[in-house]
């Protein structure tokens, strides 16, 4: 099935059928599910989540009369292909892409030509290349109401191994002058998130946000928020998951996640941090 070919999209999960009594409050059947009905609303998991997605085995849906090869949808080549079934709504076109063979299923139960298509099963990797076009976003579906929207860079992304681990050293980093922000200046949502998987994560022991002076200029460029992190140790995954929170929760600014060094730790050490929180001294007249 083609993008965009006027076929029906999945329909909604609070649709059921005749004499289907199930809701939208369907139990996750595995960890990647469980993480992805909280990471739809907390971008601290997203990294988490991505993990498990290529840990995984994913669920495609394929048309009934596919032939499908003894040795598993994962030998299938250029000679024998595996034809992925594409679907478009107000949205525009989309690949589903399912969590489990139960979520699939009833996916498939709800639509009006459900005797079409049916659900085949294959490693996390050889689904991701198989769906991606460039072109057509993802829609990541779970058993019960949660889903995930994967635009086509974010796939890419997987298969070139970025979104699950990042490493702080690899980043260039810059000489410029900073002024560091107050934690009372940051959107209230971004500076709550911020604090709350450091609390989760026994690797930080210090994060600072700051702004940079413009280049020719003595004026501050508050449009673009840079944070240090003072770490205990590299931890690739820490440092991924924190970028792509902040990546996420810092929506309107430009940031970048950066981690101390030799050379700048007394500097940054000697700001207020945005984590932990330091309360300062009651002073009495």
């Amino acid at each position: 099935m083609e993008p965009g070919s006027g076929e029906p999209p999945f329909p909604p999960n609070h649709v059921k059928k005749n004499n289907d009594h199930s809701s939208d409050h369907i139990a996750p059947t595995n960890m990647l599910e469980r993480v992805l009905h909280k990471a739809v609303q907390d971008p601290a998991l997203h990294g988490k989540m991505f993990r498990l997605i290529l840990d995984s085995e994913l669920i495609l849906i394929v048309p009934a009369d596919q032939p499908l090869l003894k040795q598993g949808a994962d030998r299938f080549t250029a000679e024998n292909p595996l034809q992925v079934s594409r679907f478009a709504d107000a949205g525009g076109p989309f690949c589903p892409v399912f969590t489990s063979l139960t979520a699939a299923d009833r996916k498939i139960s709800l639509l009006p030509n459900r005797k079409e298509f049916k659900a085949v099963g294959i490693s996390a990797r050889a689904a991701l290349q198989l769906v991606y076009d460039g072109e057509t976003p993802v829609r990541l579906i779970s058993q019960g109401p949660a889903q995930f929207f994967l635009p086509p860079e974010a796939i890419k992304a997987l298969l070139d191994g970025d979104l699950t681990e990042a490493d702080p050293n690899e980043r260039e980093q810059r000489r410029t002058t900073l002024t560091e922000i107050d934690a009372t200046s940051l959107p209230p949502r971004l500076l709550d998130g911020i604090r709350k998987f450091c609390d989760t994560r026994p690797v930080p022991l210090g994060v600072y946000a700051f702004v940079a002076q413009l280049p020719d200029s003595e004026e501050w460029d508050y449009k673009t928020i840079h944070f240090f992190l003072w770490l205990r140790e590299t931890d690739r995954s820490f440092y991924n998951d924190f970028q792509l929170m902040a990546q996420s929760l810092g929506q309107g600014f430009d940031v970048t996640v950066n981690v101390t060094s030799p050379e700048s730790l007394d500097f940054i050490t000697s700001t207020t941090p945005l984590w932990p929180i330091i309360e300062t001294p009651e002073t009495h007249d």
